[in-house]
């Protein structure tokens, strides 16, 4: 791992903790737990309408997680690594979530934070004044960098991967001669990336994340019973306790998720969907493979017996 990495999460430790403790050393109970009258009707109440919409945020913050299932084929004993890796990564994320949500709601009233786009230096400006603002805010600034180093850095390897597998373009299948990183992907991620920082954070958040959960979640989700219909005797080196339910339940979660994104951004993720698709029967019928060729089965720890 890049020494830069242990910077990159060392300033973002630095932030977050800065945040923290800001809002905990002058929290207001009143204000951390006022809730609009009628807020938790079971039909319309302003706290389920909130969820939802809530949760496009919370799930692209949380996404840091699958940057070790990325790179699962560089890393030793992945069987024990990768779950620990999600694991603490999600427990992590939801104790840091929690502590700057009630911290954050109990100094500034929720209604002057949703029209702010910079609640972190509005919280520091208020409870240690306009320097510390200033000097945070730029550490914020870097974590924002950190967290687009290391989507970039484990992003590039999912064509890379492919391309290797066959299943890619070929040229997206190259490393660095020196530094071993995928060349191309990292480049066309990054040109994309900065394309992504032309529009509003919120429309990029709110489409990124309607993509990913219909390309990659749900798509998982139903690739893990798949595999395990097709290939029931084959080698894991871990196991999803009480099987099927988490499947079916995370299958649900995605799909709630997926409805709560606004209608434009669906149509987007169905578009993006489509032209890939339609890519990839050019590719196929280019290099005559599947549905144009044999289909070719290259699972790894393939059960033949």
């Amino acid at each position: 791992m890049p020494q830069s990495t242990y910077v990159l999460f060392a300033v973002m430790m630095l932030s977050v903790i800065a945040v923290i403790l800001a809002s905990l050393t002058h929290f207001h109970a009143d204000l951390a737990f006022a809730y609009p009258e009628g807020a938790f009707k079971p039909f319309g109440g302003a706290f389920w309408t909130g969820l939802g919409a809530g949760l496009i945020f919370s799930v692209y913050d949380y996404l840091g997680y699958n940057t070790a299932a990325y790179i699962g084929a560089e890393l030793k004993n992945p069987g024990r690594t990768m779950p620990r890796a999600i694991i603490y990564s999600i427990l992590a994320m939801m104790a840091i979530y929690l502590l700057l949500q009630i911290g954050v709601l109990g100094v500034v009233p929720w209604q002057q934070i949703s029209g702010s786009p910079y609640f972190a230096s509005l919280i520091l400006e208020q409870t240690w004044g306009s320097t510390a603002a200033h000097i945070f805010t730029v550490t914020i600034v870097i974590t924002a960098f950190g967290s687009v180093f290391a989507g970039l850095l484990g992003g590039s390897r999912v064509p890379y991967e492919a391309a290797k597998d066959k299943l890619f373009l070929p040229w997206f299948g190259k490393l660095h001669p020196r530094l071993n990183f995928p060349t191309v992907g990292l480049f066309v991620m990054g040109a994309v990336t900065a394309i992504g920082s032309l529009f509003t954070l919120t429309d990029v958040i709110n489409v990124l994340t309607a993509v990913f959960v219909l390309i990659q979640s749900i798509a998982q989700t139903v690739a893990l019973f798949v595999l395990r219909r097709r290939q029931p005797n084959m080698e894991r080196p871990y196991r999803m306790w009480l099987y099927p339910v988490p499947g079916v339940l995370a299958l649900v979660g995605w799909v709630f998720v997926y409805t709560q994104t606004d209608t434009v951004n669906i149509w987007l993720s169905i578009g993006w969907l489509a032209l890939g698709t339609v890519a990839f029967l050019i590719w196929a019928q280019v290099e005559k493979v599947w549905p144009f060729g044999p289909k070719e089965i290259k699972e790894e720890f393939l059960v033949t017996t």
